[in-house]
């Protein structure tokens, strides 16, 4: 009878127990995290298959409590919203649930994080491995626990990549492929993307229209010293005067002084030629720019004329005309601050001038309004009469006597 009795009372509660195994289940949650160990505040991370070219948008995690991972089944809420990792925290990226214990294999990725500072941290070709929590539900009543543990993959000083230092030694301010620009002298910092193959990197700059390539070891930290640059043309100005190149550039050099033009593509035509005034005299000098520095010098100047008067008056006028030209140009004589003008507006604080017989009068042909090296020239005396030379070239100082026999 006792073994009756303790049957009937037993069998409830094998049913009992039955009926709660058949109502409980399990779930499973497996996820991976990303670990800041850099010093740094991470800002953006980037996650790709491993072989694929494009990282795509920048990712978001689910955060990490000091417990351990937010699991986002009905008990606890998470999204996925973070996009920051501070310093020595860590943010879930891969995740998965389901009612497997085993997670699915996800292909290698590869991860790219940057800091606060812009600099960027890669790590290639990157196993995911997965820790596991199981949530079993019973009625109302759940329990957790965690069944697989995996490390973070974890981000430090060392995954950063190679920083490189371009130094510009061209002489010249550079542009870079970026749009970004280098003065001389300075310097600028660059990271470039591991991309998990040890090789050589090319680093582009321009200067003008020139393209340049160096060709350095980017797997490590390295300082790129650039020297390379165009041609350059240097002008000195011998002389004897201050003059002005008006083409193909414009810029004042003084006597005695340089300028130096740089070549601005390598498709340009290699002759050039450079026109500048002394006073109001123009000249053109030819000159070939291939891929090798140059140097030019200046030397044509205005030619000084030294009017002698033998006629037997006094002369007060002086003209010139391009040769055969209908109108002449000059006038009057007029001395300002110690130099010889001919016709014009008299200015305030000119001296009229006047050469008299058996004397002479020095013209600098700089003053001259008339461009070229030959031209007539006429004087006229007190009494209206006029004296002439014709095409008379002017290519160095001359004297130029004039006598009853130029009379007109």
């Amino acid at each position: 009878m006792k073994e009756i009795k303790h049957f009937k009372t037993g069998f409830p509660v094998l049913l009992l127990l039955i009926g709660l195994a058949v109502i409980s289940c399990a779930s499973y949650e497996h996820f991976q995290s990303i670990k800041n160990d850099t010093n740094n505040h991470i800002t953006r991370v980037y996650i790709r298959d491993t072989g694929n070219k494009d990282w795509g948008s920048i990712r978001k995690g689910i955060a990490w409590t000091e417990n351990g991972a937010v699991i986002s089944n009905q008990y606890s809420i998470a999204s996925w919203n973070e996009e920051t990792i501070p310093n020595g925290r860590q943010v879930i990226f891969f995740q998965e649930r389901g009612k497997s214990a085993t997670p699915r294999t996800i292909t290698n990725k590869d991860i790219r994080i940057i800091d606060n500072n812009g600099i960027s941290y890669t790590k290639i070709n990157v196993s995911i491995k997965f820790s596991t929590v199981k949530t079993t539900q019973v009625l109302v009543f759940a329990g957790t626990s965690k069944i697989a543990t995996s490390d973070p993959i974890t981000f430090t000083a060392r995954d950063r990549d190679p920083l490189i230092t371009v130094q510009n030694n061209t002489g010249y301010l550079v542009r870079t492929d970026s749009g970004q620009t280098i003065n001389n002298g300075s310097n600028s910092r660059m990271q470039v993307s591991n991309d998990g193959n040890q090789r050589n990197f090319i680093f582009n700059y321009f200067i003008n229209n020139y393209s340049f390539s160096k060709e350095f070891d980017g797997n490590s930290d390295s300082t790129v010293i650039i020297t390379e640059r165009p041609p350059t043309l240097t002008i000195t100005n011998n002389t004897g005067y201050n003059a002005t190149i008006i083409r193909p550039f414009d810029s004042a050099i003084s006597n005695g002084g340089n300028y130096v033009h740089v070549k601005q593509s390598r498709d340009i035509n290699p002759l050039h030629t450079i026109t500048y005034n002394i006073g109001n005299a123009q000249y053109d000098e030819q000159v070939t720019l291939n891929d090798v520095d140059i140097t030019l010098s200046l030397t044509k100047r205005p030619s000084t004329v030294t009017i002698i008067n033998n006629v037997g008056t006094t002369i007060n006028m002086i003209w010139f005309r391009i040769p055969g030209a209908p109108q002449w140009l000059g006038g009057n004589i007029n001395i300002r601050e110690g130099t010889v003008r001919v016709g014009g507006q008299a200015q305030t604080g000119d001296l009229t001038g006047s050469i008299v017989n058996r004397d002479s009068m020095r013209i600098w042909m700089g003053n001259v309004l008339l461009r070229g090296d030959t031209f007539d020239i006429r004087i006229t005396d007190v009494n209206n009469v006029d004296y002439v030379k014709s095409n008379v070239r002017i290519t160095s100082d001359m004297n130029l006597t004039f006598t009853q026999s130029d009379r007109r």
